[in-house]
């Protein structure tokens, strides 16, 4: 094993350390993050985004229930009746002609 790293050693020369080994690695290391650095600044913007839309839908939830209470209040047979369009007749007609004596003129 001696041998094998002894060869190792004279096939690899270290490099002597100069006064530019430290900014030449910094150089190197930064090159290679910038070439990134778009990416980043997409992935930022993107997750700001996101907590954003977020944000506005949890305020939106959250927000006063004014108009959406009335909704709630009523039951299906009552929406069905208080809705007069020509969809929803032939439910009266209908319920005219199994149940005659309910939805007589005599009321």
């Amino acid at each position: 094993m001696d041998s094998l790293l002894a060869a190792y050693r004279d096939a690899c020369q270290a490099p002597e350390a100069t006064p530019e080994f430290m900014p030449k690695l910094w150089a190197r290391i930064d090159a290679r993050q910038s070439s990134f650095g778009f990416l980043k600044r997409w992935t930022e913007g993107f997750v700001a985004a996101a907590a954003a839309a977020c944000l506005v839908a949890f305020l939106l939830q959250a927000g006063p229930d004014e108009g959406k209470a009335a909704v709630y209040q009523t039951t299906y047979l009552e929406a069905l009746t208080q809705d007069s369009t020509p969809e929803n007749s032939i439910f009266v007609d209908v319920a005219a002609v199994a149940y005659p004596d309910h939805y007589s003129d005599n009321r």
